[in-house]
């Protein structure tokens, strides 16, 4: 019997030669482009990323293939790139979206497929909902809805990099990093961080040490999920080389770990509540909060000192893109470790 593909909060996720084979990837494939095709105009690119997992690079080189032939030109990234950069190029490139080949945090006998549409935040459930139905018509043998293309699209690399470290460095103040003078170790666990969030860092001239930076679709034995058990040898360089801090980031690079100059693991919820507070009293930003019912009440505290509206969602990010969507929100957060700032 074949397993359903399903979709859960942020895309589909399954074992790579299980339920995750590139048969299944071009059933998910031609669903997303049932969706594009009714919502974009048809001249519009879409990108492609993948992370470091086994195979990932072919599957989304099988999924350029997809759209080409039905009418889609493609840009893939060069190289593997963390998901925080394929949603700006969605948007800075003015696509119809962007496909993202990772299985975020899961272990490394997992693969999936995120759609990021052009707007650079999570696919939210009115998207989603005609994907899985898209994916329910193929199996059952339905293929009207994608209509045929007469002329085949084309398939183009790029390297974000740079258009990406512009933006950041519009949003961020880097030297008052670097003049803060703290010695700066970096976990990218083996996986796309790497290049990313040390290259920004060293660009702005920060003492910067990098370990485990090197791609293993293993994750050494370990996972890329950056919580405290997998991250003690990042703690102990912190704890032996003050004052320093310590940066982790997962296996698609789009939720973090933090751990201060005492070597202490700062949790996710802690980052938010820290970020949220900065925001308000530093940046001047107004406008409302939203996070997950599982994150902190340290948010909800926060905000009601400083007469702040609280958004309370399901879990699931998309949840909270849908709101972000359609309202001035300062910041969104959720418990598992990823952040939004509009």
């Amino acid at each position: 019997m074949v397993k359903p593909i399903k979709f859960g909060t942020d895309g589909w996720r399954a074992i790579i030669a299980q339920e995750f084979t590139f048969d299944n990837v071009e059933i998910v494939t031609k669903a997303i482009i049932g969706y594009i095709k009714g919502a974009y105009d048809p001249s519009k690119p879409v990108i492609i990323g993948y992370d470091t997992r086994f195979l990932a690079d072919k599957f989304a080189k099988h999924s350029a293939e997809i759209l080409n032939n039905h009418g889609i030109n493609v840009l893939v990234t060069k190289e593997d790139a963390p998901t925080p950069v394929v949603a700006f190029s969605a948007k800075n490139l003015c696509s119809a979206g962007a496909l993202m080949f990772t299985a975020s945090h899961n272990p490394p006998e997992y693969c999936g497929i995120k759609y990021i549409p052009d707007y650079a935040g999570p696919a939210t459930p009115d998207i989603t909902d005609v994907i899985v139905e898209n994916v329910r018509k193929i199996q059952n043998g339905d293929e009207s809805f994608l209509h045929s293309a007469s002329i085949k699209g084309k398939t183009e690399f790029f390297n974000p990099e740079k258009a990406y470290f512009d933006w950041v460095k519009k949003l961020v103040d880097l030297p008052k990093i670097k003049n803060a003078g703290l010695k700066i170790f970096y976990d990218p666990l083996y996986s796309t961080g790497r290049r990313y969030f040390d290259g920004l860092l060293e660009e702005a001239g920060c003492e910067v040490t990098v370990i485990h930076n090197h791609v293993d679709p293993l994750y050494g034995g370990g996972m890329p999920e950056p919580r405290e058990k997998f991250l003690g040898e990042l703690i102990n360089l912190v704890k032996e080389n003050p004052p320093s801090l310590g940066f982790s980031t997962d296996g698609d690079a789009d939720r973090f770990g933090v751990i201060d100059e005492k070597g202490r693991y700062i949790t996710h919820n802690e980052v938010i509540a820290i970020l949220f507070r900065h925001l308000i009293k530093n940046r001047r930003r107004s406008g409302s909060v939203v996070k997950t019912v599982a994150t902190s009440q340290m948010i909800d505290k926060i905000a009601e000192k400083y007469g702040i509206k609280v958004h309370e969602t399901a879990f699931g990010f998309k949840y909270i893109g849908q709101i972000m969507r359609n309202e001035e929100v300062i910041i969104g957060g959720e418990e598992s470790g990823g952040l939004s700032i509009w």
